[in-house]
């Protein structure tokens, strides 16, 4: 993982992928220390997150939750949206997820403005829409008038049709 080449990068993901219901603690240390080093994409980013770091903390919940606030306050970029990957994985493998923890973590990770965090966390928003539609429409309703509109556009691709020309629509 820590090579230039994003091809090796990719071999390390897969590897480690072969290995994560043998990690700890101690190996999530590991991780961080390397990603936080070495990513330098959204690929890289996403790939480590959905399918190593993710699966991996599903089953830990106090671990994921320090996980990923530790990770959200973090300088580099590529950390910051690794939490949010991580939160929407946890989500996926669950198949639920709590609103007032989700809207909280997206209210403060609001205050960083690269297009890297506001797509995942319009992605975190589409993944929850999966679940509870009428949740996240009634979330982005509320705030789209406060929501960058990248954001609005990413998590309303699953609502109805009406739904979304709803949250869509300029007033």
């Amino acid at each position: 993982m820590n090579s230039d080449v994003l091809e090796d990068q990719f071999a390390g993901i897969f590897f480690l992928n072969h290995f994560k219901k043998e990690f700890s603690e101690q190996t999530l240390d590991l991780f961080y220390e390397t990603f936080s080093k070495h990513c330098s994409t959204w690929a890289f980013c996403d790939s480590s997150c959905i399918r190593v770091v993710g699966p991996f903390l599903a089953k830990r919940n106090e671990l994921a939750k320090r996980t990923i606030e530790s990770w959200a306050h973090s300088e580099n970029l590529w950390v910051r949206r690794g939490s949010l990957v991580i939160l929407l994985k946890i989500i996926m493998l669950k198949k639920d997820f709590e609103p007032s923890y989700v809207f909280e973590f997206i209210e403060r990770m609001m205050k960083y403005h690269e297009e890297y965090i506001q797509k995942g966390i319009g992605w975190l928003l589409k993944t929850c829409s999966k679940y509870k539609p009428d949740v996240i429409y009634q979330y982005l309703e509320k705030n789209k008038k406060d929501l960058p509109r990248l954001i609005l556009r990413y998590a309303s691709e699953k609502l109805s049709k009406e739904n979304r020309a709803q949250i869509l629509k300029k007033e």
